[in-house]
């Protein structure tokens, strides 16, 4: 158990640390749509691309960053750090969408 208390505040002294800002967000996008999530220094755009059908799996674009191809539970990292999680995706025949965090690590957005 104390273990884990150190653990704890250990992570959180290294968060106030930290000069940079980030975000981190639960979210659905429809395939084709963007969000942009803003942080101190910039925006993150974030853009469902495509979702596959018949393959069930999706890729997001990042600012300039196209992920891998990523199934439900998968999760992709950018150069700078930021993160995107699938929670599930929903192929509804021209209707898709994908539920999914993000954090965006406030490095270079």
């Amino acid at each position: 158990m104390k273990k884990i208390i150190i653990l704890i505040i250990f992570i959180l002294l290294a968060s106030l640390t930290q000069a940079t800002p980030s975000v981190l967000v639960s979210d659905e996008l429809n395939e084709g749509q963007s969000k942009a999530y803003q942080v101190d220094n910039g925006y993150y755009i974030l853009t469902l691309t495509i979702v596959s059908d018949s393959k069930g799996v999706a890729k997001f674009k990042l600012n300039e960053e196209t992920s891998n191809s990523l199934k439900s539970r998968d999760e992709y990292e950018f150069d700078d750090g930021s993160k995107i999680i699938v929670k599930d995706i929903f192929p509804k025949g021209g209707a898709d969408y994908v539920d999914y965090y993000f954090y965006g690590s406030g490095v270079a957005p």
